[in-house]
Parts: structure tokens; C-alpha cells; sequence
């Protein structure tokens, strides 16, 4: 049976929040909101379900949780919200519901959440508070959040890297993409490393220009079919030369 939850409006202005990436964003929201989370802030939830329900590679999401650690850890595929229990109602009724809640969780990962929060988690009979409150989030979170369409709508981002500058590039060679492609994922790990190679084989400015001719271009004649990065670094000689005998026939054709 679902259960519903509030999103206070002020998540998104959070200090934290708006410090993250919209890929870091979205798991967030999605930790805080998917339909395995517990009252008390303390759920299991296997990696592969995460994975599968993200749609963000397992890779990927265990590193994307060095980010979020300062609100969350995950030990042993049980995730741990660090302020969601601060921010449930004080009612006597939520009171039990918590308890009972701890009740579900194996008493090594409670201790295993106490040695990293360095603050004693309270237990199922004496319900307290735990660590200290952020910055005025309120955790009440409707969990029927459609997270497919959620992850459409913020997926236009790749995870951090080591550069911001990279990042934005690689986006945005995705976003080229998707215009031949409107179903290409941004997190893919095999069609960012081919990006990635791209950029540094030729260039961000070259790249750019390339893919928008090998779009303006499909399903011409002779054109190679080209849809995703990993088609562009396989085909990119091919596409070359159509282009340069294109050129032969339009000299006013811009160069690539």
C-alpha cells in the first residue's frame, strides 16, 4: 500500500541541495522518496533494485554516494537517511511507527550507523533524536513520485568528474544527440567513455560541429547511420568520407 509524504518547497533552495549536480539531485530525491524508504530513515534497499529503478549504473552510484555522504551512507545495501526521523511529526502514532520500524533493522548495521555518526542511534524502545537537523528540510515526501519521469526530466547531466568543464561539454554533446536520438541515456558508462574519447581525439569545438552534420545528414544516401557516440567514434572515418565527396558536389558547404 503507498504512502504519502510532503516535499517541503524549501528542499530545493537547501544548502546542500543547490550545491549538487541534477544527477546528485535526483538521487537524492530519490533515496528520500522512493517507495522501500522506512519512517524511522533506515531501509534496505539492494543495489541492483536502486539501479534498476534509477536507471544509473551500479558503478555510478556508488560513487555518486561520496557526494551525498554528509545526509546518507549505505552499509551493506541498507540505506541510512541521517535527518529523515528529525523531521516526522512528533505525534505519538509516528512515535510507534519508528520503533516498530527499528524494530526491522539488524542491530549490526544500527551499530554500524553509530560508529559513523559518531552520536548513539536511539533504540526501538526509547525514541529520541538523532544527529543534527539540516538546513530546514522537511522530509516528508510523497513517495508516489514518478522517478521515470523524473529521471527524464533531469537526466540532460552526467556524473561528476574530476572538471565541471568537461561535464558541461559532454552534456552538451548529448543533448546533440539526442536530437537524432530522443531515447540515448546521458548516464550511460559505454557512451560517456566514447565521448569522452572523442573529445580528446578531436576536440570540443570540431566534435560539436561534427555531430551536428552527422545529424543533419541521416538518412541520406550513402550517409553512415549514426545515433549515438559509440556509433560516431566506430563511423567517424566513414562519415568523413561521405562529407568530402559531399563537399566535392557543394563547395559551399561548411567544413567540418
Amino acid at each position: 500500500m503507498s504512502k504519502n509524504r510532503m516535499l517541503n518547497t524549501k528542499f530545493w533552495s537547501d544548502a546542500f541541495v543547490v550545491e549538487l549536480n541534477p544527477l546528485d539531485r535526483y538521487l537524492f530525491l530519490y533515496l528520500l522518496s522512493n517507495e522501500h524508504t522506512r519512517i524511522c530513515g533506515i531501509y534496505e534497499l539492494p543495489l541492483k533494485t536502486m539501479s534498476n529503478e534509477t536507471g544509473l549504473e551500479q558503478d555510478m552510484l556508488k560513487t555518486m554516494f561520496k557526494t551525498l555522504e554528509d545526509k546518507m551512507h549505505y552499509i551493506e545495501s541498507w540505506v541510512y537517511l541521517k535527518n529523515f526521523e528529525k523531521h516526522q511529526s512528533a505525534s505519538p502514532a509516528i512515535k510507534r511507527g519508528i520503533e516498530n520500524s527499528k524494530k526491522e533493522v539488524p542491530q549490526h548495521i544500527l551499530d554500524k550507523i553509530t560508529n559513523l555518526s559518531g552520536k548513539e542511534i536511539p533504540s526501538p524502545d526509547g525514541i529520541d533524536t538523532i544527529v543534527d537537523p539540516p538546513s530546514n528540510i522537511n522530509i516528508n515526501i510523497n513517495r508516489n513520485i514518478n522517478t521515470k519521469r523524473t529521471q527524464n526530466s533531469l537526466k540532460k547531466t552526467v556524473l561528476q568528474s574530476s572538471s565541471k568543464e568537461a561535464n558541461k561539454e559532454i552534456t552538451e554533446i548529448f543533448s546533440l544527440f539526442e536530437k537524432i536520438n530522443p531515447t540515448i541515456q546521458y548516464g550511460n558508462k559505454t557512451q560517456r567513455s566514447a565521448v569522452t574519447e572523442l573529445l580528446d581525439k578531436i576536440g570540443f569545438q570540431k566534435l560539436v560541429k561534427i555531430v551536428e552534420y552527422a545529424s543533419k545528414v541521416q538518412g541520406e544516401k550513402y550517409s553512415p547511420v549514426i545515433t549515438t557516440p559509440c556509433h560516431l567514434r566506430e563511423k567517424l572515418s566513414q562519415l568523413m568520407v561521405y562529407y568530402k565527396k559531399q563537399e566535392t558536389k557543394k563547395p559551399n558547404m561548411v567544413k567540418v
